[in-house]
């Protein structure tokens, strides 16, 4: 008989979601030729929908259906951006802050430099690298397979197909 479905949907916590990502290019889409030569695109729009897994079909068939019908949606958004230049209930640009955006950039920045910079200039670190190489050739070498410190019982009981 035939399996239900291989994503195992029933058993992931309500929390877990699927991102529908749509990408528009405001004057055209950019060519092959164009990402060789990196010009970058002049307008680029993203609308993006979390879908929850509790809203997809469970079903070969209604999953497909569901399917085709997302794609419709993706279609019709992208009829709509050509014909207005956005998406609906895009934000304007005015909305977005300077000074959260320049804090962010600054904090983007500065973690990986400050970890970049202690990994390879703080003895302490230069320590723990070097012990951590050592564990993982004497694991690696002698053939020991530590126990997972943390392990999730849902994911291995979504690994074995249902049979009816």
């Amino acid at each position: 008989m035939r399996q239900e479905s291989r994503i195992c949907s029933k058993s992931w916590p309500a929390k877990y979601a699927v991102y529908d990502l749509t990408i528009a290019y405001k004057h055209r889409c950019p060519l092959f030729l164009d990402n060789v030569l990196r010009v970058d695109p002049s307008e680029v729009h993203f609308n993006v929908q979390r879908i929850s897994f509790n809203n997809i079909p469970t079903s070969d068939a209604e999953a497909g259906a569901w399917l085709i019908d997302r794609f419709k949606v993706k279609d019709q958004l992208l009829r709509d951006f050509k014909s207005q230049g956005h998406f609906p209930q895009q934000g304007a640009e005015e909305q977005v802050s300077t000074l959260k955006s320049l804090l962010n950039l600054t904090v983007i920045i500065a973690l990986p430099t400050g970890f970049t910079y202690l990994t390879f200039c703080s003895r302490l670190c230069k320590i723990y690298v070097g012990l951590a190489c050592l564990y993982l050739a004497c694991i690696t070498r002698y053939k020991i397979h530590p126990k997972p410190i943390l392990s999730s019982d849902k994911l291995q009981h979504c690994g074995k197909a249902k049979k009816r």
